[in-house]
């Protein structure tokens, strides 16, 4: 899903003045799972929260700062300011109710800030690129400049929160099982045949034991 370019709430807004659906609910063939009521209020709390930091009277400076990275590129800066920004409206519910954002949650948030803080960028100068005209419904799906950069910046956000996640106490657990998992899906890959077939040869003689392959060393007569 990909969601509608979101607007700063106003200064006093209610907290509902964003209502950003989850996850759609659509034809049950789908693979899409429709949000429940406490998911879709969360979603709105964490998306306000974010947009207000982001245009907030004390904290926008700060959103300029992040945005301001000659260093890095454009797609780098807004994805890992997304994270910080993310990151820490997940840290406050965490310090109040010892629960975290929800990674999904935290995601299509993403969703919201990316997008928004690549528009900040564009209209403070900072980027060297137009925004969309408000008659695209749909950021990050078209072929604009702005729309690639949302794409990356997307993927940026979501690299800085894995290297979050594996500096974390559960950092070595989740390596592992992502490792098992890769594993798994090559495995199946090279015993239905699907795999690449320089990429499966590969594997298989790596798989198989030793002095099973033609290329296998040979003891020194």
């Amino acid at each position: 899903m990909t969601p509608p370019r979101a607007q700063p709430p106003a200064a006093a807004a209610d907290p509902q003045s964003v209502r950003p659906q989850l996850i759609p609910g659509g034809e049950p063939a789908s693979g899409e799972i429709p949000a429940t009521p406490g998911e879709e209020a969360e979603l709105s709390q964490v998306v306000n929260k974010s947009l207000r930091f982001i245009h907030g009277r004390e904290s926008r400076d700060q959103t300029l700062q992040m945005l301001h990275d000659p260093s890095q590129s454009v797609a780098e800066v807004v994805g890992r300011a997304a994270y910080r920004i993310l990151s820490t409206v997940s840290d406050q519910k965490q310090a109040g109710t010892r629960e975290p954002v929800a990674e999904d949650i935290l995601e299509e948030a993403a969703g919201y800030v990316v997008p928004e803080l690549m528009q900040v960028g564009v209209a403070a100068g900072i980027f060297p690129f137009d925004a969309p005209d408000d008659s695209q419904e749909e950021v990050g799906q078209g072929g604009t400049e702005f729309d690639q950069q949302v794409r990356m910046a997307m993927l940026e956000a979501t690299k800085a929160y894995g290297e979050a996640q594996l500096r974390g106490p559960d950092g070595e657990r989740r390596t592992a099982e992502a490792q098992d998992e890769w594993a798994r899906g090559v495995a199946q890959e090279v015993e239905s045949g699907t795999a690449d077939p320089e990429f499966m040869q590969m594997a298989q003689s790596q798989l198989a034991p030793a002095g099973a392959s033609a290329g296998a060393p040979q003891e020194a007569g």
